[in-house]
């Protein structure tokens, strides 16, 4: 099943499901529900690196609200991720792309479980620390993406990006050498 997804499928769900959450944190601010509206916030983070740009504009009062601004930062990101995984080819099949290298499903569904596992991890830790200042959510996280969560205190909003290059790289290692087709 997992192979006969076609990128642009994957793209459009994980599009989706990043909009969904963005969505949902960016309601919960404008109600009210959750205060902290900063790079380190829990929109900024869930929107970096492109919510650095709302961020530095906010600091220098150019936008009054930054609840908007960190939907757009969303909204933009959203569509940078589907562009980044729907390819050249979104007609291919993960199991097509794979198929292409000598361990390359096995390296696929590494990748891909680690994949879910760290995003989910940084997904409910930055959900969790909205409503609770002070949350340990993240102390899940801290284990699955390292050795890269030691950089995490000193670049905000690096959560998700981490955990995407490190599956990238878990990709890289497992899936060996080409095949001649």
């Amino acid at each position: 099943m997992l192979f006969r997804i076609r990128r642009s499928q994957l793209a459009l769900a994980a599009a989706a499901a990043y909009l969904a959450v963005v969505g949902y944190l960016s309601v919960a601010t404008l109600t009210g529900q959750v205060d902290e509206l900063s790079g380190e916030g829990p929109l900024g983070e869930l929107t970096s690196p492109v919510s650095l740009l709302p961020y530095g504009l906010r600091r220098l009062g150019l936008l009054p609200s930054a609840a908007g601004a960190y939907t757009i930062a969303g909204i933009v990101q959203a569509v940078l991720v589907w562009l980044l995984i729907r390819g050249r080819s979104p007609a291919e099949t993960l199991g097509d792309r794979a198929d292409g290298y000598r361990r390359g499903r096995v390296a696929l569904v590494v990748s891909m479980v680690y994949l879910l596992l760290v995003t989910s991890a940084a997904v409910f830790g930055i959900v969790a620390s909205a409503y609770e200042a002070g949350s340990f959510a993240l102390v899940y996280w801290i284990p699955l993406a390292l050795p890269l969560s030691l950089v995490a205190s000193y670049l905000p909003g690096s959560l998700l990006p981490i955990g995407m290059i490190q599956a990238w790289v878990l990709w890289r290692i497992f899936r060996g050498g080409r095949v001649p087709r």
